[in-house]
């Protein structure tokens, strides 16, 4: 194998070929592969596409391979470069570069990546030049034969939902002539079978139905040279109209950005794109719908999943990002723009990425509905010139500033009070910033995400903000919040009237949980992060609503068991305690405890010694995480308890703990031993 075998000089390998091929696949399964993951000490994928700055390359590596600290972050790169190259000095590294379309992505990194120990960098590009320049050592990816097309195409046609292997998925007769012409069609290109594939397990299972979409697909084809975009462009045509504005939006996030999911739905629902199905449904799980089903069409990709199976992010293939765009293009959608703006119209969503002068242009787009823009360097003029954009239904607004330059602190103007039809608003800007009272009129606001800000100064009017469902008030370790006005902790102002919560993210507020928590009848998901906010004796019952389905502590300091009182929490299925979120010895959960929790990590919580599961605790949890508890000895006993088992984690833990586990003989040990993955 290229990347275990040969010599102990770094080497650089490439997978080179043409768009939909399937390099990135085949790179993540390389980097998944479990050989190659005990063979390097540390891996790292970092995805890099046309835009892209070797700072951006470099932490993407730092985030992949290092302890995440804020000093790193605050780094600029050539500090960052020989710190990354300081930490994987004389350790063996895999580092894979996916997307590469420039040579100065590899002159610019190989400096920081030591040669020695049999480190190996792997990179995916369609140029084969680029793998030239670099030295690497080619492996050209061509397009699959006729045989492998048509096994791709049935597993994506007749999905099974199980691991059945090909042989056991069949094709109706009737279709096998019509399929195989469609699949030829595809000329061995991975993404156009799925997507076709895709497609086809949506439609009737007839020969009239599939000669339809041959026949569209030779129409499509006949319009122009690039067999697999008049494929993809079939694809969307084929999409519910419901689906197309959904698939458009993905558009708008930059090339092989990782996207979050409920981010995603949560513009989708600002936008007006979803719609609940009755009362008893709320528009995010519609929306969840609406994605899984682009997934199984192929039009989006999975990147992560969740405890509960469930997309926590994704991604879009560029050659499908390319058709959103044109056909966003097409439609007047949407319009994305990079730093020079050269058009004559009133765009209803703007997309511009990096830039600068957006400013003097915003005055002309009175019918904007969308801004989505990262800008460097804001001109002194931009909240006066935003002041004309009023219909705005989502801002997300990244600012940046030099390095060189000092932080002063932003100060949003009242005028922002005057965005009445705003539901989405993400903003996020280094240094200090403090938003007005007005802000208490966005009376429509449903998300308010300020997580990536570490110093804010909010006012009481926030709690007016009725119709919020998701709010985040940024990470546990840096944020300040002021309240200047103590009315906010008991009059009618308070928290406890944002009744249609959903999502609550704080950092160091213990008021936010002795107050106002048991009234959020519809809150879901709960994090929590300060020091000492809970080490005295509080009753767990009164501070959390019993409706709350995932919990998660960081840096809470408990100094009593939190398990006692947690455990009579009857929706919760997902428990996170990270970051000295307990600092006791022992955690116990009593008989009854937990019945519905699916999902329990223990993370970073470097004094306990002992998890104790009693008879009929935890009855249906499926997965358990345990990382850096050093002290922890005894495991396994306990894990015999828990009779709903399917897979147990443990990284950085007591080698006599993993020793315990791996090498206790007895049949009933055996599916422990099955289950269980360390590192």
């Amino acid at each position: 194998m290229l990347l275990i075998n040969g010599e102990l000089e770094r080497r650089v390998v490439a997978i080179v070929g043409m768009g939909g091929l399937g390099k990135t696949t085949l790179a993540k399964k390389v980097y998944n592969d479990p050989d190659v993951n005990r063979h390097f000490q540390c891996r790292a994928l970092v995805y890099v596409s046309q835009v892209y700055t070797i700072r951006e390359l470099l932490m993407g590596i730092a985030n992949n391979v290092m302890p995440k600290t804020d000093d790193i972050r605050n780094m600029g790169e050539n500090q960052l470069g020989n710190e990354v190259r300081k930490y994987l000095d004389e350790k063996r590294y895999l580092i894979v570069l996916d997307d590469v379309w420039s040579i100065q992505v590899w002159s610019g990194l190989c400096l920081y990546l030591p040669e020695s120990n049999g480190s190996r960098v792997l990179i995916t590009t369609r140029n084969q030049q680029i793998a030239l320049d670099a030295y690497a050592e080619l492996y050209q990816l061509c397009p699959l034969g006729d045989k492998e097309s048509w096994e791709l195409f049935l597993k994506k046609t007749f999905p099974t939902g199980s691991r059945s292997t090909i042989s056991q998925v069949e094709c109706p007769a009737e279709l096998e002539d019509v399929g195989k012409k469609i699949t030829r069609k595809c000329k061995g290109l991975p993404l156009a079978i799925v997507v076709s594939g895709g497609l086809l397990s949506r439609k009737e299972k007839t020969p009239s139905s599939w000669e339809k979409i041959l026949r569209s697909m030779e129409w499509h084809l006949s319009q122009g040279p690039e067999s697999c975009m008049g494929i993809l462009a079939l694809s969307y045509r084929d999409l519910p109209y419901f689906l197309k504005s959904c698939f458009l939006y993905c558009g708008v996030f930059p090339e092989d950005c990782e996207i979050k999911a409920s981010k995603l739905i949560r513009m989708w629902v600002a936008e007006g794109f979803v719609q609940a199905r009755g009362e008893e449904t709320v528009e995010e799980d519609v929306g969840e719908d609406y994605l899984e089903e682009l997934i199984h069409r192929s039009m989006i990709q999975v990147v992560k999943r969740k405890w509960d199976g469930r997309v926590k992010s994704c991604r879009m293939h560029d050659l499908l990002r390319d058709l959103a765009i044109s056909k966003a293009k097409d439609s007047k959608f949407f319009e994305v723009r990079g730093n020079i703006f050269a058009y004559p119209f009133n765009p209803r969503r703007l997309i511009a990425h990096d830039s600068q002068n957006i400013s003097q242009h915003l005055s002309n787009c009175h019918r904007l509905r969308s801004l989505i823009c990262s800008i460097h360097n804001p001109q002194v003029n931009f909240w006066s010139c935003l002041r004309s954009v009023k219909l705005l239904t989502v801002l997300d607004l990244t600012l940046t500033v030099d390095r060189v330059l000092k932080r002063p602190e932003t100060k949003l103007p009242k005028e922002i009070g005057e965005f009445i039809h705003l539901k989405y608003f993400r903003f996020s800007v280094p240094g200090k910033t403090r938003f007005p009272w007005s802000i208490g009129r966005l009376i429509n606001l449903e998300t308010l995400d300020l997580r990536d800000n570490f110093n804010l100064d909010i006012p009481f009017s926030i709690w007016k903000l009725h119709q919020l469902r998701h709010l985040y008030l940024g990470p546990p370790t840096f944020f300040r919040m002021q309240i200047r006005d103590q009315r906010c902790f008991s009059s009618h102002l308070g928290m406890d009237k944002m009744t249609n919560l959903q999502t609550l993210f704080v950092g160091q507020h213990g008021w936010v949980v002795r107050r106002g928590l048991p009234k959020l009848t519809q809150l879901r998901k709960l994090y929590i992060g300060e020091p000492n906010i809970m080490s005295s004796n509080i009753s767990y019952e009164l501070i959390f609503p019993s409706n709350l389905v995932e919990l998660k502590l960081n840096y809470c300091h408990l100094k009593q068991d939190p398990m006692l009182t947690l455990g009579k929490l009857p929706n919760l299925r997902a428990l996170k305690l990270i970051n000295y979120a307990y600092i006791g010895r022992e955690i116990t959960c009593s008989s009854g405890a937990f019945p519905r929790l699916e999902f329990l990590r223990l993370n970073g919580l470097p004094d306990l010694k002992e998890l104790i599961v009693e008879e009929s605790a935890l009855p249906s949890l499926k997965t358990l995480q345990i990382y850096s508890c050093y002290q922890m000895e005894k495991l396994l006993h306990q894990l015999q308890k828990l009779k709903s088992l399917q897979q147990v984690k443990l990284g950085v833990m007591n080698p006599r703990l993993i020793e315990e586990i791996k090498n206790t003989k007895g049949e009933e040990f055996d599916k422990i031993r099955l289950i269980t993955s360390t590192k």
